[in-house]
């Protein structure tokens, strides 16, 4: 089962790194301009739903180990408890997205202002949970090599969600210079008195 949830661990991991950068996308959406890409963003709940499988293979096999059972002394209530917090921040993240993507729809950013929150905070408890049930006599033992991990664990969310969130900021303020760009090249639709046209 350590295998398994390890392989399960390892697949989560790598689909959160490409969700992380998704929901950069989201909170580097500009208001107004044109809606139709918003479309696009269903991929987020896509790889939301295959995360939140893969997480709930190893958090199975964690619970197998009988690494909470400081926690519940039945195994089916450590599977209750697990499984039951992990179903609750899934369906978190559901609501997340429906609150965001709505508000950008209706050029409402205050909830964009959160995207941080769904992309690179909420998916961590899964990964800690997980790889403490699974290595926490192993990680227990090594102190500060888990402290890295730790933090190269929200680096690894946070640098997809920050690269992805800058380039969108850069590409509208491209768009904003090109659009500007062909405003001044235009012909003066209202020329003044007296001008003649060349």
């Amino acid at each position: 089962m350590v295998i398994l949830g390890t392989l399960a661990l390892g697949f989560g991991l790598l689909i959160s790194l490409m969700n992380s950068s998704f929901w950069g996308e989201m909170a580097g959406i500009g208001r107004g301009g044109d809606k139709s890409g918003l479309g696009g963003l269903a991929w987020v709940l896509l790889f939301m739903a295959i995360r939140w499988t893969a997480m709930l293979v190893a958090l199975a096999a964690a619970v197998s180990t009988g690494a909470f059972e400081p926690f519940v002394a039945s195994r089916w209530g450590q599977y209750g408890l697990v499984l039951g917090l992990h179903l609750v921040l899934g369906l978190a993240g559901m609501v997340g997205f429906n609150w965001i993507s709505s508000g950008l729809t209706r050029d409402e950013m205050g909830p964009q202002r959160f995207s941080w929150l769904f992309g690179v905070v909420l998916p961590l408890p899964a990964f800690l949970a997980a790889g403490w049930g699974l290595y926490g006599g192993w990680l227990a033992r090594h102190p500060r090599l888990t402290a890295a991990l730790l933090l190269g664990l929200l680096a690894l969310h946070a640098l997809p969600f920050r690269h992805r969130l800058l380039d969108m900021r850069a590409t509208a303020e491209r768009l904003r210079g090109i659009r500007a760009a062909e405003r001044a090249a235009q012909p003066d639709p209202n020329p003044p008195a007296g001008a003649t046209p060349d």
